[in-house]
C-alpha cells in the first residue's frame, strides 16, 4: 500500500511537471512567434502556419497529450465526482491503514492540477492574441495604405473638376475590336409568357 501511495504521488508531481513542461512550450511558441513577426520578410501567412505547426507538434508531444488528455477528464462533470470520490476513498483507506501521508496535499492535488493547467491555457490565449495581434496588424496597415491611395485620387478628382477641357484618354490609329463573349444579343420582340 505504502508503495503505491508512494508511486500515486510520484505520478502526482510528474503529471504537475509535464502540465509545467507545456506551458513552457507555450510560451517558446509565442517568443518564437515574437521573433518570427520582428523579421521584416516573414509574412502573416508564414508566422500563422509556424504557430498552427508548433501547436500540433506540443499535441502530439508526450506532455501535450497528457495534459490534454488528463485536462478533459478533470474539467468534465464525471471525472470531478469520480476525483472527488476516489480521493474520499483514499483518505479512508489511509486512515484505516494507518499510514504516514500528506494528507493536504492529497486533497489538493487537483487544485495544483487545475491552476497549473490554467497557466497552460493562459500561456496558449497569450500566444492567440499575439497571432492575432499580428493579422490585425498587418491588415490595418494594408487597408491604411489603400485609403491613401484612394484619398490621392480623390484629391486628384477634385483638382479636375473644375477645368474645362481635360486632357485624357487613349488614341488609336487602327480600330479596336470589342469581343464580348456573354453579350446578349437585342431581342426587339417580346417573349411569350408561359401560360398561367
Amino acid at each position: 500500500m505504502q508503495e503505491r501511495l508512494d508511486l500515486f504521488i510520484k505520478l502526482c508531481y510528474e503529471l504537475i511537471g509535464d502540465f509545467r513542461e507545456v506551458e513552457d512550450n507555450f510560451k517558446q511558441i509565442h517568443r518564437n512567434i515574437v521573433e518570427q513577426h520582428t523579421k521584416a520578410e516573414q509574412h502573416k501567412g508564414t508566422i500563422v502556419g509556424f504557430a498552427f505547426e508548433s501547436y500540433d507538434a506540443l499535441r502530439s508531444s508526450n506532455q501535450g497529450k497528457s495534459f490534454y488528455a488528463f485536462w478533459d477528464f478533470l474539467i468534465s462533470r464525471n471525472g470531478q465526482e469520480e476525483w472527488r470520490q476516489l480521493t474520499e476513498q483514499l483518505l479512508i483507506l489511509l486512515e484505516d491503514r494507518e499510514l504516514e501521508a500528506d494528507t493536504d496535499f492529497l486533497q489538493n492535488i487537483k487544485s495544483f492540477l487545475l491552476e497549473q493547467g490554467k497557466s497552460v491555457y493562459d500561456a496558449n490565449d497569450k500566444m492567440a492574441e499575439k497571432l492575432s495581434r499580428i493579422i490585425t496588424e498587418k491588415e490595418i496597415a494594408r487597408h491604411r495604405r489603400l485609403r491613401q491611395q484612394i484619398s490621392s485620387i480623390k484629391e486628384l478628382v477634385f483638382d479636375l473638376m473644375e477645368e474645362e477641357q481635360i486632357e485624357a484618354g487613349l488614341q488609336i490609329e487602327e480600330p479596336a475590336e470589342i469581343k464580348i463573349v456573354m453579350d446578349r444579343k437585342l431581342a426587339l420582340e417580346e417573349k411569350d409568357q408561359p401560360p398561367l
